[in-house]
């Protein structure tokens, strides 16, 4: 039964490892996205949204202004910046007076929410007047969105999804080969090993019961030939005691006999030597 469940969940490790490989090695080639920092000086001052979008079209073809209106956004936007030693950047909110002067979130040319969530902004903002300060950055220093003219020469950042045509081509890591041929290779192992150690058992059991069984067949043999000898005795002894009991002559008064039948008769003396004596 032990080795029954152990060479029954053997493929169960090495499957769920080539399915974690497997798993690993998608996702490095499924399309991520990334951010960059794109330069806003060939275009200011700004004159609409659109001029955000051709800030990052003309860094990375098929980028947009990134839309960061939630919190995880907001921490990769935040640790570009830092890493790009930027203290204020431009970003995919713009306050459009065709919708009753609402701040809109786009994604491409589509508004995707309304900035309405007051924790996004930095104390103090949106600020200026509405006709003017319309475009929003994040500012890293102020740890929020503040509220722009379009006149700052701030860069853009801008989204983009990363294809892995992007990127070279990545060789399969060596050790999700490794990790593949070991979950190949230790189960097989352990199912042969219990196999091998079942066989093994079985054969010395059956070498021991052979031995035991020798020996008893021995022992009986043994046995049989001593209650013969002793019943052939018992019967030599019977018989001759049951001889003298009904008088019939032994063996050595046979052999006497017959010795004394053997014995020539002696010849009787002639009547001339009887009357010359």
């Amino acid at each position: 039964m032990h080795r029954q469940l152990l060479s029954g969940s053997g493929p169960l490790p090495s499957t769920m490892a080539v399915l974690v490989v497997f798993s690993l090695c998608l996702l490095s080639s499924i399309a991520s996205a990334d951010l960059l920092l794109a330069p806003s000086d060939s275009k200011i001052p700004l004159t609409g949204f659109d001029q955000l979008q051709a800030v990052c079209t003309a860094v990375q073809l098929g980028s947009t202004p990134v839309a960061m209106y939630t919190t995880a956004m907001t921490t990769l936007v935040a640790n570009i910046m830092r890493e790009k030693k930027v203290t204020q950047a431009y970003v995919s909110a713009y306050l459009n007076a065709d919708r009753k002067w609402i701040w809109l979130v786009y994604e491409g040319d589509e508004a995707a929410a309304t900035l309405v969530d007051t924790h996004l902004w930095a104390s103090g903002n949106p600020a200026g007047p509405h006709t003017t300060y319309r475009y929003a950055a994040y500012s890293t220093t102020d740890g929020g969105l503040i509220s722009s003219t379009g006149y700052d020469t701030y860069p853009v950042v801008c989204s983009y999804e990363k294809k892995p045509n992007d990127s070279p081509p990545k060789k399969f890591p060596w050790w999700g080969i490794l990790i593949i041929v070991l979950s190949a290779v230790v189960p097989l192992a352990i199912v042969t090993v219990c196999c091998c150690c079942s066989k093994k058992k079985k054969h010395d059991d059956a070498e021991e019961n052979s031995e035991f069984s020798l020996r008893s067949d021995s022992f009986s043999s043994r046995g049989d030939t001593d209650t013969g000898s002793s019943k052939s005795d018992g019967t030599s002894s019977s018989f001759r005691a049951e001889s003298q009991r009904d008088g019939s002559p032994s063996a050595s008064s046979k052999r006497s006999a017959s010795c004394l039948d053997s014995t020539p008769p002696r010849a009787a003396s002639s009547p001339s030597a009887a009357g010359g004596g």
